[in-house]
């Protein structure tokens, strides 16, 4: 392990309360505040291997990570349609389910061209056009705010291992206490 690996294991990086996550909250309060029903339960910002970013909503911590790693794979199968549609990148992809909806945009690559998307979970009323339409606003100034934090882009550059151990670590926590 790195010296800057260590550095960024030792760090507390709160996923709900950087400048991402308020951009996030913003996108959950104008939802809230359109006239039609519908209730955005959460959003998060991950890379395209699943690494959660930024977070903002209702959902427990412990289903995050299980989220992230489901948005980032529906990305994928869109990334391989892609290629056998001949089409240009996608833009996003949702699944709709009896009661809930699962949308993800594709917001661009970072400067290590690595995929950056925003994934939203709404229940199945909220109005996705409207959705659609502040994702698309908000991909930009998202996309900036990755370029121009340090803790993301230190997060964007951790490596597999890493990121294994720091998810097993955060599986103790939850699973039973942390003891170091």
């Amino acid at each position: 392990m790195t010296a800057q690996d260590v550095q960024i294991n030792s760090e507390h990086h709160d996923l709900s309360r950087n400048p991402l996550s308020e951009v996030l909250d913003e996108l959950i309060e104008a939802a809230a505040n359109f006239p039609l029903p519908g209730l955005i339960e959460g959003a998060f910002v991950l890379d395209g291997d699943g690494r959660l970013l930024a977070t903002s909503g209702r959902y427990l911590r412990r289903f995050l990570w299980e989220l992230s790693a489901i948005s980032a794979a529906l990305a994928g199968v869109a990334q391989q349609g892609q290629v056998y549609l001949q089409a240009r990148p996608f833009a996003d992809v949702m699944v709709l389910y009896d009661d809930k909806q699962l949308y993800v945009c594709n917001i661009g690559l970072s400067n290590r061209s690595i995929p950056v998307l925003l994934a939203i979970v709404a229940d199945v009323r909220t109005n996705i056009g409207f959705i659609r339409i502040r994702m698309k606003q908000t991909a930009k100034r998202l996309l900036t705010l990755v370029e121009s934090d340090a803790m993301v882009q230190k997060l964007l550059g951790l490596r597999e291992e890493d990121l294994e151990s720091a998810m097993r670590t955060l599986n103790n926590v939850f699973s039973g206490g942390y003891t170091q």
